[in-house]
């Protein structure tokens, strides 16, 4: 899937570029578009498809006061920075480039969604390396007007023409943030539930440590009490005897059922 969508964003941006390039550069003849590719792709450190005084100013507009192609190109990087420094912002983009293949490596599991981003990300940086590398300026056409707020009222400005190397980085980019906060909360959420069902399986082990002691401590005091209540068996003194030294019957059945108790608390306690 990561490989797809580089592919995707690699392929779209370059081939962008080589129309847009064959339809406001070309100046001279009439070239079929892979005759015309076929040179373009093998031109290395220049670019001659230069149009008008300052640069590349042909184009057409698609969304009336909103959307167009205009053909340009940047040294630079992002918004003209750093510019006329094609060769040490190439290597700036192949280290990135590294980097967030790496990043991927290690993070970009457990979703369909990091893969596509990723892929998108690195192959829109990957097509603008390619034209560092390769022609020594990236190539730019996509102009739009965005709206701004000034002295109250709301006015279209111009925004920074771009390619979709830079589109594809950018949505990219966002996709990667939003997924490292939505897995960051994930975890958070987790961490939280799991410190609740802790808190909770203390509060329960505790509970049921106090349930056991209390009975516990009930068969103890049972135990007690069938002790004390238990019959205690009758003494005998020499003038309760009968003349012969026996016991005398009426005292013989008295004695009888203590006796008996007794046996069987006895029984009871051990």
């Amino acid at each position: 899937m990561f490989f797809f969508f580089f592919l995707f964003a690699l392929l779209a941006d370059q081939l962008s570029k080589a129309l847009v390039v064959y339809r406001f550069g070309v100046l001279s003849g009439n070239p079929s578009f892979l005759s015309f590719l076929g040179d373009y792709i093998s031109r290395f450190r220049e670019f001659p498809w230069r149009t008008g005084a300052d640069g590349y100013r042909q184009g057409i507009e698609l969304i009336d006061g909103f959307l167009a192609l205009h053909l340009t190109t940047n040294t630079g990087a992002a918004f003209s920075i750093f510019a006329n420094n094609p060769g040490k912002l190439a290597i700036v983009s192949a280290v990135l480039i590294t980097l967030l293949y790496l990043l991927f490596r290690k993070w970009g599991r457990g979703s369909i969604l990091w893969p596509i981003a990723f892929g998108l990300q690195i192959g829109g940086a990957f097509g603008n390396f390619i034209d560092r590398a390769r022609l020594g300026e990236v190539v730019d056409f996509i102009a739009t007007r965005v709206p701004t707020l000034a002295d109250g009222r709301i006015m279209w400005i111009d925004f920074p023409i771009f390619n979709i190397a830079d589109s594809c980085a950018v949505v990219g980019t966002f996709a990667i943030g939003i997924l490292f906060i939505s897995r960051d909360l994930r975890q958070g959420s987790k961490a939280r539930k799991a410190e609740f069902e802790l808190a909770l399986f203390e509060k329960e082990s505790s509970r049921f440590a106090e349930t056991v002691h209390s009975i516990e401590h009930s068969e103890y005091d049972a135990k007690l009490l069938r002790r004390d209540a238990a019959p205690k068996p009758v003494a005998l003194y020499p003038n309760e005897r009968d003349d012969a030294g026996g016991i005398p019957a009426e005292l013989a059945d008295e004695l009888a059922l203590p006796m008996e108790n007794e046996a069987e608390s006895s029984y009871m306690d051990e």
